[in-house]
């Protein structure tokens, strides 16, 4: 062999091996950290709760909304109720009594420009004089009834009915309603909506 062309193989020194090591150490732990890192997830119980809550917001948020629009479509109950109001007060400023009133005194009945006294497809409530609470000399109850069948829709599956009792000054003194378990409740909360 020729001298020559053995090459000599230098071998590393040791602050060079300690070097190597060093790096290799740090590589290691690195690597090691972010591999054994806790994953940021979401537990199946996590998960349900937030469901759960989501759930009980929607429910709480239709049932507002429901009950808000259906509030809205009460609007249509005072217009036609205040113009029945004005009608049966002049009733009773030429009669002097309320006693013989009828649902067609005011304006209550089958026709185009009349209130109607039954459901149709153009309103939410049909209308007339209680006879439940008969006419007295002082005072009228007229009502206002939501259509659970054959109204606008959409129709109500529940007894809702709107009550005024207008007095002998022509003033809508009292609102009451029947609610859906078929009660009465007597309150003040519309009194001066058809003034």
């Amino acid at each position: 062999q020729d001298i020559n062309n053995i090459t000599t193989r230098r071998f590393p020194s040791q602050s060079e091996k300690c070097l190597v090591a060093k790096k290799e150490s740090v590589y290691f732990s690195m690597n090691h950290k972010l591999n054994s890192a806790p994953k940021k997830a979401f537990t199946l119980l996590e998960l349900i709760i937030v469901i759960i809550i989501v759930g009980i917001l929607a429910t709480v948020g239709l049932t507002s909304y429901t009950n808000q629009t259906e509030y809205s479509r009460t609007a249509e109950a005072k217009a036609n109720i205040s113009s029945m109001r004005k009608l049966a007060y002049e009733y009773y400023m030429k009669s002097g009594t309320y006693i013989g009133i009828i649902s067609s005194d005011v304006g209550v009945g089958t026709g185009a420009d009349q209130i109607p006294n039954s459901a149709n497809s153009k309103n939410y409530f049909y209308y007339g004089v209680s006879s439940s609470y008969p006419p007295t000399a002082s005072y009228v109850v007229m009502y206002a009834e939501r259509c659970s069948a054959g109204g606008k829709v959409p129709n109500l599956s529940a007894i809702y009915d709107l009550w005024w009792k207008v007095d002998s000054t022509g003033v809508a003194t009292q609102y009451a309603y029947r609610n859906t378990t078929g009660s009465a409740v007597i309150t003040s909360d519309w009194s001066g909506c058809c003034r």
